[in-house]
C-alpha cells in the first residue's frame, strides 16, 4: 500500500513541476505595455469626372481636305452617358456612351442651336440642320479622337469606319425607265452621294483636369 501511495505522490509531484515549469518560461508582460498601432494604408484617390469619362474636354482636330477645327466635348447635365460636341462646322450635337470608357454612338438628330446649356431635356432650339450617324473614339494611351459622321455605327467593331477613311460614299439609285412620247428615249436614275467626314486630332491636356477642385 505503501508503495502505491508512493507511485501517486510522485506522479503528481511530476506534473506539479512540469506546469510551473511551463509557466516560468512564459514572457513577462511589463504593466506598461502597449502594442504598437498597425500601420494604415493611404487612402485611394478620389477620381475625378475626367477619370471616369477621359472623352471630356477639347481638342484640335483635321478632317481628310485638312481644314481644322477646334473642339470641345461636355457631359449632359442631366445624363452622364451623354456628351455635347460643339465646334464643328456641323453644328452643336449630342452622342451616346456606348462602350467604357470612351467609345460613344452619333444618333441622326437635328442639330440644336442652344450653346448656353448642354441639356437634352432643355435643348429643345433646333438650328434647322440635321447629322447622320456616326462614331466617335477616344484613345487614352495615345491621346487620339477619331470622330466619323455619315457611317453607319458598327456594333461589331465600332473602329472600323476609320480603317477606310473615305470621305464619300457613293450608292447606285435603281433608275426607272422613263419613255418620252416626244424624244422616244429612256431617263435613268443618277447616282445619290451620302457624304461621310472623318475628323481625327489630338486632345489639348490641361493639368488642372485631373486635379481635384
Amino acid at each position: 500500500m505503501n508503495k502505491i501511495y508512493i507511485f501517486i505522490f510522485t506522479i503528481a509531484l511530476f506534473g506539479f513541476s512540469v506546469a510551473v515549469a511551463q509557466t516560468s518560461a512564459a514572457p513577462e508582460i511589463p504593466k506598461n505595455y502597449k502594442p504598437a498601432p498597425k500601420a494604415l494604408l493611404p487612402m485611394p484617390v478620389e477620381l475625378t469626372e475626367n477619370d471616369v469619362f477621359p472623352i471630356l474636354g477639347n481638342y484640335e482636330v483635321i478632317n481628310e481636305k485638312g481644314e481644322s477645327s477646334n473642339i470641345s466635348i461636355s457631359n449632359d447635365v442631366e445624363n452622364k452617358g451623354v456628351i455635347w460636341i460643339r465646334g464643328l462646322v456641323e453644328g452643336k450635337f449630342y452622342a451616346y456612351l456606348k462602350e467604357s470608357p470612351a467609345t460613344y454612338k452619333i444618333f441622326p438628330q437635328k442639330l440644336s442651336s442652344d450653346e448656353s446649356l448642354d441639356s437634352m431635356t432643355a435643348s429643345k432650339k433646333s438650328s434647322g440642320k440635321s447629322i447622320e450617324e456616326g462614331t466617335i473614339i477616344f484613345d487614352k494611351e495615345l491621346n487620339k479622337i477619331y470622330l466619323n459622321i455619315g457611317n453607319k455605327y458598327n456594333e461589331k467593331d465600332p473602329s472600323l469606319v476609320f480603317n477606310k477613311l473615305k470621305n464619300d460614299t457613293t450608292e447606285e439609285v435603281a433608275g426607272e425607265e422613263i419613255r418620252n412620247s416626244k424624244t422616244n428615249k429612256n431617263k435613268k436614275g443618277k447616282k445619290a452621294e451620302t457624304k461621310s467626314v472623318n475628323y481625327t486630332g489630338s486632345k489639348i491636356l490641361d493639368n488642372n483636369l485631373n486635379q481635384k477642385p
